[in-house]
């Protein structure tokens, strides 16, 4: 009897002590879980990540970038995206066919989008701008490199202080 006493004692406290360590993982995983949320309400990049929510892609191939030719995409839709629930668009941007190759932007390129991405801001919704010319960077990288350089290198000037929801 004194044997079955101790055997039972002794699967109590290897119980006990699977419990305990269970819960101090648990509790470990939870704090991490916890800190990391905490850190990304802190973390402005994470806090615009989490506001960008449900988005839809506008204007990859209208002739708006062209000077309005053929531009059916309407301003209107954009409070009707975002009536609709979506909180972000994504601007699919073919630039590479106003960069030359010696990477100078045509002048009116970079105020075409200012214009979109003040109309986006209007409705109310996130803009994220997608250089887009995929297709050309797969043919050829070098040109690919340099196009994006230029287009990012001026968009970044033009754009310093504006737009801070794109």
């Amino acid at each position: 009897m004194r044997k079955i006493m101790l055997a039972r004692r002794e699967s109590t406290r290897g119980r006990l002590l699977h419990a305990c360590i269970a819960l101090l993982m648990l509790g470990t995983i939870w704090s991490g879980v916890a800190s990391s949320f905490a850190d990304s309400r802190q973390d402005p990049a994470a806090a615009k990540l989490h506001a960008m929510g449900r988005g839809i892609n506008i204007l990859g191939y209208d002739g708006i970038w062209s000077g309005h030719d053929n531009a059916p995409f309407q301003w209107r839709w954009l409070k009707k995206i975002r009536d609709a629930g979506f909180a972000h668009v994504r601007i699919n941007l073919h630039a590479f066919e106003h960069i030359d190759d010696a990477g100078t932007l045509e002048p009116e390129l970079l105020p075409r989008l200012d214009r979109v991405l003040s109309a986006v801001e209007d409705a109310g919704l996130i803009a994220v701008v997608d250089e887009h010319d995929f297709e050309a960077c797969q043919r050829d990288a070098a040109l690919c490199e340099r196009k994006l350089l230029a287009f990012w290198t001026a968009a970044g000037k033009y754009f310093a202080g504006r737009h801070n929801n794109a």
